[in-house]
């Protein structure tokens, strides 16, 4: 989430966040109980760490999880901080301040799975040179499983273009045609176009952004090859409610699959 937005962006950020919280979550049945720390690198206001928390309580020791929440807006921070809520949560826009906190569970033999929702492609928007060292950080948090959601195409969704009809049906949104620029986007384009849309009050920041900077191809291989992690579970598959939305909107049915999910084990 951008430093520099507003109380609105900060609102349909968060609105959309709280939407898709249940694909957010896929990883929770797929850690061992012995996961006891979960850290969300990008916390925002901290919802996913509360639901995340409701979920993981029914769990035996369920009530002995700690949560970290990491965001680099304070503002956000303030705002997760503010809330009451019964559980062992810290929130910090330190990232020095996050990675001694993860140690400190660490040492004391805890697990931990850190998260990873739409950052990412975020990273690799402000400043692609920046990525591997960042990548590297991310690692070296030393986090048993990396849980990973965020937003790809297939490669050859690169190099074909959207059906006539598709693209007709959406064309006459303003949002649409800004993103898109032309009259022959690839279908990549189109996609991305179609899930900025979605943004009204906030749409200059996502505008900004690149969502599909990797394909889905691409992920497995930077997630996977030597890295010291491996792959327990890949999911590449379209939204089903932001079909049902297009189609509410626009009369069509979008098959393509944008969102992929990665759980990522440490290897012994």
């Amino acid at each position: 989430m951008n430093q520099c937005a507003t109380p609105n962006d900060i609102v349909a950020y968060n609105e959309r966040l709280r939407h898709s919280m249940v694909d957010k979550l896929f990883f929770v049945e797929r850690v061992p109980g012995e996961v006891t720390v979960f850290a969300d690198f990008g916390c925002a206001d901290g919802y996913l760490l509360r639901q995340l928390h409701m979920e993981r309580r029914e769990w035996p020791g369920g009530w002995d999880c700690h949560f970290i929440g990491y965001d680099h807006n304070p503002d956000m921070i303030r705002e997760a901080k503010a809330r009451r809520t019964i559980g062992v949560y810290e929130f910090t826009s330190d990232f020095a301040m996050f990675a001694a906190r993860l140690d400190r569970h660490h040492r004391l033999g805890r697990k931990s799975c850190l998260v990873l929702s739409s950052v990412v492609h975020e990273v690799l928007s402000q400043d692609p040179l920046q990525f591997e060292a960042f990548w590297h950080n991310i690692r070296l948090l030393g986090c048993d499983y990396i849980a990973v959601r965020d937003m790809a195409v297939e490669e050859r969704a690169h190099h074909v273009s959207p059906e006539p009809a598709e693209y007709a049906a959406t064309w006459d949104n303003d949002r649409i045609r800004t993103v898109v620029y032309n009259e022959r986007p690839t279908r990549a384009g189109w996609l991305q176009a179609l899930l900025k849309a979605d943004y009204a009050d906030n749409f200059e920041n996502e505008l900004r952004e690149n969502y599909f900077p990797l394909t889905a191809e691409q992920w497995l291989n930077f997630t996977t090859i030597g890295t010291g992690y491996k792959l327990r579970h890949f999911e590449h598959a379209p939204l089903a409610f932001l079909q049902r939305k297009w189609r509410e909107q626009y009369g069509i049915y979008v098959p393509d699959p944008t969102h992929i999910k990665l759980l990522l084990q440490k290897e012994a």
